[in-house]
């Protein structure tokens, strides 16, 4: 979803635009309209507020890379790994462990700041962190004709209603409330629907001898 589309869309629910028909193409236009200026000017930070939520909520696709022996360093019984390094980490989902018989979908791990740990590591099996996505935060001379990076059009279609729950709380505090909680609606709809997190599975294959 494009950032002027949601804009747009925002201006819509905040009931501003009247008779007029505001698309993502006309932001632009309008900046300097009495009437649009105030809400586009306080729009870049409740998004950017929004994009915080979204990543604390871990409701984004998780994502995954290989873990490799030679990126650790080395402690008497561990393997530490430097998460910092991950430029879109935001937190660990889980780890899978899998080797040619065996398969853990939920290795344990622990966390020391930004450093993951893993308790040795066998040479034999193939560890694979799969992880929560951190959100680039917008500029306020964001394109308006851009995607909104990394977040999936079920959940970019929900942010309009935190822009006005944020920008209406003191104009229009019934109005703000009434969008949040279906800001909160579609959120908790998302966060239930979320399957990625599994409890700890190990697995062991048995070998058949032909």
């Amino acid at each position: 979803m494009r950032l002027g589309e949601i804009k747009a869309q925002a201006l819509k629910l905040m009931l501003v635009t009247d008779t007029e028909e505001i698309r993502a193409a006309d932001i632009e236009r309008i900046s300097d309209d009495d009437v649009y200026r105030p809400y586009l000017l306080g729009m870049i930070g409740a998004i950017n507020r929004c994009l915080s939520d979204i990543e604390q909520r871990r409701v984004l696709p998780v994502c995954q890379r290989g873990l490799l022996p030679e990126e650790a360093t080395r402690g008497r019984s561990t393997l530490r790994f430097a998460l910092s390094g991950v430029a879109d980490f935001f937190d660990v989902c889980r780890i899978v462990a899998e080797g040619d018989y065996t398969y853990d979908g939920d290795a344990p791990y622990y966390m020391e700041g930004k450093t993951l740990v893993l308790r040795g590591m066998d040479g034999d099996v193939d560890y694979t962190l799969l992880y929560y996505p951190r959100l680039c935060r917008l500029s306020e001379d964001a394109d308006n004709e851009a995607e909104l990076a990394g977040v999936p059009e079920e959940i970019a279609c929900l942010i309009p209603y935190f822009i006005k729950g944020d920008l209406y709380r003191e104009d229009e505090p019934n109005e703000a409330g009434e969008a949040r909680n279906w800001y909160e609606s579609g959120m908790a709809a998302l966060e239930r629907g979320r399957t990625e997190k599994q409890g700890r599975v190990a697995t062991v294959y048995s070998q058949v001898d032909e």
